[in-house]
């Protein structure tokens, strides 16, 4: 097993904390793991996934207490940046030679391993996960680097309704269309994260809105809730507008139409400059 200890194991532990070249010393050890049980594939991504996943086992390991090393969720955070930063760059298909997965792929092999140990890495050789990335596909795939505009964004998430399961108020109080949302939690991380992001459809133009709430990892049932209550209390004076859900032609939405959430925000006002919405 070879590393590079001038170059890139300084750069990581100076970037993204003291874990970040073990968690890669760890996917090293994973293909020492191949190389002794023999195990090949035709695409060399697979072999970088499963190696992935056995880091992500390892690093279980250590977060339960069962290694002489110390990691806590600050640590884990700040090394997943790091894997992050060694994904592949947009474009990449593959299926190509020395493909290791994008961002997606190289998380959810971590994650695999972490949460499943390293059986569930063993048993990739017989159900190997899916890979999300691919090369581009036309030359405006490639000038705009892969990414969707948010016009073509808003349809496919159908109007995001069926993301908002544990947002009921706002489901029915807003019309269909004139709320697109994704949610989110961060179980771990500064005490528990409860976030919503989205996008509401205006007379007055669209607004985009983000609210983060940490320290509610106890209670994030009564955070979304407080959430809820924070937007609803705003929309009124917003005067939402229902909006088709389908083909982006029928969506008003320009990056010019996009105005900040408004400066006079109630005491909470988590979207307009931190904080919680939780009293």
């Amino acid at each position: 097993m070879a590393w590079d200890e001038q170059e890139l194991l300084p750069k990581l532990r100076e970037q993204f904390g003291a874990f970040s070249p073990a968690l890669v010393l760890a996917h090293e050890w994973g293909h020492a793991i191949q190389a002794r049980v023999g195990y090949e594939t035709y695409q060399t991504v697979y072999m970088e996934q499963q190696a992935d996943c056995f880091a992500g086992a390892w690093t279980a390991h250590v977060a339960n207490g069962d290694s002489s090393l110390h990691l806590d969720s600050e640590d884990l955070d700040t090394a997943l940046a790091g894997l992050l930063q060694l994904r592949d760059p947009s474009g990449t298909d593959g299926g190509q030679d020395g493909a290791h997965g994008n961002g997606f792929d190289r998380v959810r092999a971590f994650q695999d391993g972490f949460e499943g140990g390293a059986q569930t890495c063993a048993d990739y050789q017989e159900d190997a996960p899916p890979v999300t990335e691919a090369g581009y596909t036309s030359q405006a795939d490639y000038m705009n680097g892969g990414d969707m505009s948010l016009a073509d964004v808003l349809p496919a998430l159908s109007c995001g309704r069926n993301t908002l399961g544990n947002y009921p108020r706002l489901l029915a109080a807003l019309p269909q269309g004139g709320l697109v949302a994704k949610t989110g939690t961060l179980v771990q991380t500064d005490g528990g994260v409860v976030a919503l992001a989205g996008w509401i459809a205006s007379e007055g133009g669209d607004v985009v809105f983000c609210l983060a709430a940490p320290r509610n990892g106890a209670r994030m049932d009564a955070a979304r809730r407080a959430q809820s209550r924070w937007l609803l209390d705003l929309a009124p004076g917003w005067s939402v507008t229902p909006a088709a859900c389908g083909p982006s032609d029928l969506y008003s939405y320009t990056d010019a139409a996009v105005a900040a959430v408004p400066p006079t925000l109630p005491g909470q006002g988590p979207a307009g400059g931190g904080g919680s919405p939780i009293p």
